[in-house]
């Protein structure tokens, strides 16, 4: 859930993923970020979680689990400050260049909707 705050800025220069996010109000994603997370709670704390074999967690557990969670968004921060260099190490088979243009099509429809 943590990786929907991540996604919303990417680049090289674009660190702070929480610039603007109460200004320009995106109800799209305000939607979801509340359903996957009382989705999740649900499926945890309530009837389905015979079904997904979970036994209900504690406060301290959630606690737990929202931290771990939440280490995406100081980890992507930080390869974004180390720059290109430290990139270059890690073995990738594919390599995306985030400041690239993006020239899928239904990219941008998507893009072009999301824009009206």
């Amino acid at each position: 859930m943590f990786n929907y705050f991540n996604c919303r800025k990417i680049g090289q220069r674009e660190i702070n993923v929480f610039e603007k996010i109460f200004t320009k109000i995106n109800y799209y994603f305000w939607l979801s970020v509340a359903f996957v997370a009382g989705f999740q709670w649900i499926m945890v704390q309530t009837f389905l979680h015979t079904l997904t074999r979970t036994v209900p967690l504690s406060r301290s557990e959630w606690g737990a689990c929202i931290v771990a969670g939440a280490m995406v968004i100081p980890v992507a921060a930080l390869f974004k400050l180390t720059g290109p260099g430290l990139l270059r190490i890690i073995p990738f088979t594919k390599f995306i260049d985030e400041d690239k243009e993006v020239t899928d099509g239904m990219v941008t429809k998507i893009t072009n909707f999301s824009n009206i």
